[in-house]
């Protein structure tokens, strides 16, 4: 975590001001931090990753004088867009070495401010570049600059598949960015559409390359073909230019399951750059293989159209070369697109695979090893056999394309730039003309995924759904729609209910709805990554109608599968479900009443259960137990997360003291020897969204403002209207913070002292992440805590407490 660079703090405000000007400087002192607060906030809201909000969070740190803070949020804005220029600056002036040269470049080339240009240019130089060049094509033109030492001389290159054309470049002695390098000149001109690669030579080097490709017409509609059975042929279309171990896997896939007939392999190899693929193209030969060599690079859309061109009969599997195809793909893929007469395309479930992504969908999974991938489409075939299900949209890494399909819609448009959602906008203009877009639920296709791309594919995704939006309005919203509807979810849960175990002990992890979010943090914990793989059981729904969800926690299978809990079938099929998986122990959740039907399932396994109590209730009703009677004997031990818990699970005897575990409590083991300003940040956590906690938080925060107290409130954690919360004065609502998050947050915003809001928290990770800090904490509890801390009694009502933290904060001597 960054240190914060010394600057004006609230001390420095209070020797400067009038006594009754304090309030007023402790609220400025505040605000850079109260800023970089609602930059977290704003940002940590968004599923998806914002420009405008990554900036505002870069700027607050820098505002802080905190260059790691921005750096990290510079990183990430550059993934969206390698253009920006503000994150180019931010990476120029804190990055590494690589950033630096790489942002140095960026801004030497399309910075507004020619000082900064200048100076990165002057960086370049240093850092042993021999010459500079910028070019760019708009509107027709190519526009930018080169500039090189004097002695040597420099020439711009048009490069086409015809031949090459160059122009000596004249130097210009007034041009602006002639120095450091020596020579200067702007280059401004217009040139023929054509598939070109233009560059400056300088001393036998390439600086500036852009490629330029030649626009293609849209395709007229063909004349509708002859009505083809499954009998037409098919054509493998496979663009080739990067990643020699994939490509070589992915066609010695193809090629050992390619049906014996009526069928031919199409390679357009795409101007390679590793000698290495050049060789193993050059050695391949069999009589349904032909390979199409682009004397350029062309990119993905205009390869792909180049090999539609040459097919012109038949139907065509695009497919990318960082793909894996299992045995009998082609049969059942064109099965699936004869199924109904208006499918148009077809794309199989697959590991990274978007909408058809298994087990996780919208997720890129892992590439299964050639074992594991089979056991799966094995699966697929045997649990959803013929099935198809209709997709927004096709995903080319596999898509199967009819002949009828493809005399409509033609090829592929331009203006893609280097890839991504081409596949999607065929797709959509298929559906134009009445074709279905399906999954084949079939057949599983392995995907390695942004190979090509290394890194780029977010900022590229985000340039182009720009694009298609504007050209398929409704598009985003069937996305969402199916996504809600999530009509796949059957079909991957058929497969996991197929698929054998993969044979390694786990963990049994079991609780119900209102500790999902501590078992959230949990498993995100350090010391969870490194146990035995755990299998999670998250009980789901309501009393009569509960149901069961498992999941593997590490990603892997199972994920979609759940069980009703409210028939007899169901828990039986649970029960057959756990019974043929390696589980090594039973832990589960406690404070909240788990079902009867769970707890005969849970026990009927003949393994050993521990019951984790994460929360504190001191006076449960008559009726509250944790568990059955009948499932005493198969519990072995009872741990509670803190040693209040402990005590409290003792003296209300729920269960026999010696299964209670001693409970190692941070609260009262750390010795808190450094105590902060008492104006100082207070950060409020909220472990879980709850009434009591949420008014206590809103009485604090209106209390210290009557009380001219200027401390900023950072809240911690998901309340009942986060909304509400965040219009009391100096007060931010972060939202939900994941326990292995909380300790950087913390520190980011010099939080000075905790108050833990939630009665029943204190055994969740997150109060138990700020237990261990040396930050004093005010929170409901039975026991005494550590030098500095305040324990608050459990049944205090809100306003009491509010009088008592308000005394703590104001209290504590200046450190």
């Amino acid at each position: 975590m960054d240190q914060p660079a010394p600057r004006a703090g609230p001390q420095a405000a209070r020797g400067s001001l009038l006594l009754g000007q304090k309030a007023d400087a402790l609220e400025a002192a505040a605000r850079p931090l109260i800023a970089l607060a609602e930059a977290e906030r704003d940002d940590r809201a968004k599923a998806v990753d914002e420009p405008a909000d990554l900036l505002r969070l870069a700027h607050a740190y820098l505002m802080l004088g905190r260059p790691g803070g921005a750096l990290r949020a510079a990183r990430r804005l550059i993934a969206l867009d390698p253009r920006d220029a503000s994150a180019a600056a931010i990476l120029f002036s804190h990055g590494t070495a690589d950033e630096r040269e790489q942002a140095a470049a960026r801004l030497a080339g399309t910075a507004t401010d020619p000082g900064l240009r200048g100076t990165a240019l002057r960086a370049l130089r240093a850092m042993g570049h021999a010459a500079f060049a910028h070019l760019e094509w708009s509107a027709g033109r190519l526009h930018g600059f080169a500039t090189w030492p004097a002695g040597l001389t420099a020439s711009l290159v048009f490069l086409t598949p015809d031949g090459q054309e160059s122009w000596a470049l004249d130097p210009q002695d007034d041009h602006p960015f002639a120095d450091p390098f020596g020579q200067a000149a702007e280059i401004d001109l217009s040139l023929p559409p054509a598939d070109a690669h233009v560059f400056v030579s300088i001393g036998g080097r390439r600086y500036g390359l852009v490629r330029q490709t030649a626009p293609e017409p849209t395709p007229a509609r063909r004349a509708p073909a002859p009505q083809a059975g499954q009998g037409e042929q098919l054509t493998i279309l496979i663009p080739v230019h990067d990643d020699a171990a994939a490509t070589q896997r992915c066609i010695e896939s193809v090629m050992a399951h390619r049906p014996a007939i009526d069928t031919r392999i199409l390679l357009v190899a795409d101007d390679p750059p590793d000698e290495a693929l050049r060789a193993y193209l050059a050695g391949l030969s069999a009589p349904h293989l032909e390979i199409l060599d682009n004397p350029l690079n062309l990119g993905f859309v205009r390869s792909v159209n180049r090999g539609i061109a040459a097919i012109p009969r038949g139907d065509i599997l695009l497919l990318n070369a960082d793909t894996v195809l299992p045995a009998r793909f082609a049969e059942r893929l064109r099965a699936a697109a004869y199924g109904a007469d208006d499918i148009g395309t077809v794309v199989p479930l697959s590991n990274n695979g978007e909408f058809v992504s298994l087990p996780v969908p919208f997720r890129a999974n892992p590439l299964p090893d050639a074992n594991l991938l089979a056991r799966i489409d094995a699966s697929a075939e045997r649990a959803n056999g013929g099935m198809v299900i209709d997709l927004p949209s096709g995903i080319g890494f596999c898509l199967y394309i009819t002949r009828r399909c493809l005399d409509d819609v033609g090829h592929l448009s331009g203006g893609w730039g280097r890839g991504y959602l081409e596949d999607a906008d065929f797709c959509l203009r298929a559906r134009a003309f009445g074709w279905r877009n399906v999954c084949a639920a079939d057949v599983y296709v392995g995907h390695e995924g942004t190979r090509s791309f290394k890194g780029e594919k977010r900022g590229l995704v985000v340039r182009n759904l720009k694009r298609l939006g504007a050209a398929f309005p409704a598009y985003e919203a069937a996305c969402g729609s199916f996504v809600a509807a999530d009509p796949l979810r059957g079909v991957r849960a058929a497969i996991e209910a197929d698929l054998p175990p993969d044979g390694r002990p786990m963990r049994l992890l079991v609780h119900g709805p209102s500790l999902a979010d501590t078992a959230d943090a949990l498993l995100h914990e350090p010391a969870a990554a490194a146990a035995a793989p755990v299998l999670r059981a998250e009980l789901k729904g309501r009393p009569g109608a509960w149901r069961l969800h498992l999941s593997a926690v590490d990603g892997g299978f199972p994920q979609n599968l759940q069980f009703d809990l409210a028939s007899r079938d169901g828990a039986f099929a649970l029960a057959a479900d756990l019974a043929r998986r390696p589980l090594a122990r039973i832990e589960v959740l406690g404070h909240e009443t788990l079902p009867d039907e769970l707890w005969r399932v849970l026990c009927g396994l003949g393994l050993s259960i521990e019951v984790h109590v994460r929360a504190l209730r001191v006076r449960p009703a008559a009726a509250a137990r944790l568990w059955p009677a009948f499932a005493e004997p198969a519990i072995v031990a009872v741990l509670p997360a803190h040693e209040q818990i402990e005590q409290a699970v003792r003296d209300q005897r729920l269960v026999l003291p010696w299964k209670v575990r001693n409970a190692a409590g941070p609260f009262r083991t750390v010795a808190r020897a450094n105590v902060p300003l008492s104006d100082a940040p207070v950060g409020l956590l909220l472990p879980h969204p709850e009434a009591r906690a949420h008014g206590l938080v809103h009485a604090l925060a209106l209390a210290l403002k009557a009380a001219g107290a200027g401390n900023a409130l950072f809240v911690l954690g998901s309340s009942l209207d986060d909304r509400a919360l965040g219009s009391l004065p100096e007060l931010v609502a972060l939202g939900a913070v994941q326990a292995h998050e909380a300790a950087d947050l913390m520190a980011a915003l010099e939080i000075g002292r905790i108050v833990i809001a939630d009665r029943e928290g204190l055994g969740h990770p997150l109060a138990l992440a700020a237990g261990r800090s040396d930050l004093p904490c005010a929170f409901f509890g039975v026991g005494p805590g550590a030098l500095g801390d305040l324990v608050l009694a459990p049944d205090m009502t809100n306003p009491e407490a509010v009088r008592y933290i308000l005394g703590w904060i104001r209290s504590l001597p200046p450190q």
